[in-house]
């Protein structure tokens, strides 16, 4: 992936997963977004790995644009039982957990930092000026587990992600 794409990538990433997509669902995007850049290569053979790998950025996007758009149903990934799990799987998990908790109604009401709607007044670190910024709510809440949307059926112990 080209160092100037992967802060969108992870926009959009981010994107999806916040319009309810999972993380599975997410995978599915991703192969989907892949293929068509890798078709669109194939089509166009003066084009090389960066310029396909930058072309996945903007299908992905599209596919999910498109997807929260007409409310597309989208099937959730599994990795067959003979095939290692996509190395992305767990890292969207636990970005799919994170994104969970900052929008979760009991975790709002237990944190003594943002409003009811979880936001919080804060000042903008660049511009000096008030801005109202989305909370992270460094709360603990003891009956909830949020790490554990996602039971993937596997051990996620070996996941090269979290080495």
């Amino acid at each position: 992936m080209p160092e100037a794409r992967r802060e969108e990538l992870a926009d959009v990433i981010r994107k999806g997963l916040a319009h309810g997509y999972t993380s599975g669902q997410m995978i599915c995007f991703a192969w989907r977004a892949a293929d068509s850049a890798a078709a669109w290569k194939e089509r166009n053979p003066r084009m090389g790995p960066p310029e396909a790998a930058s072309a996945s950025v903007t299908s992905l996007n599209g596919k999910i644009d498109k997807a929260i758009e007409l409310h597309h149903s989208i099937p959730e990934y599994e990795a067959p039982r003979w095939h290692a799990s996509p190395l992305a799987l767990a890292c969207f998990r636990r970005l799919h957990a994170e994104i969970r908790w900052v929008y979760n109604r009991d975790v709002i009401d237990a944190c003594t930092q943002c409003d009811h709607q979880g936001l919080k007044e804060t000042v903008h670190p660049e511009t000096g000026m008030d801005a109202v910024w989305r909370c992270t709510h460094p709360v603990k809440i003891p009956a909830q587990h949020h790490g554990a949307e996602e039971p993937s059926g596997r051990n996620e112990a070996s996941d090269p992600a979290d080495v």
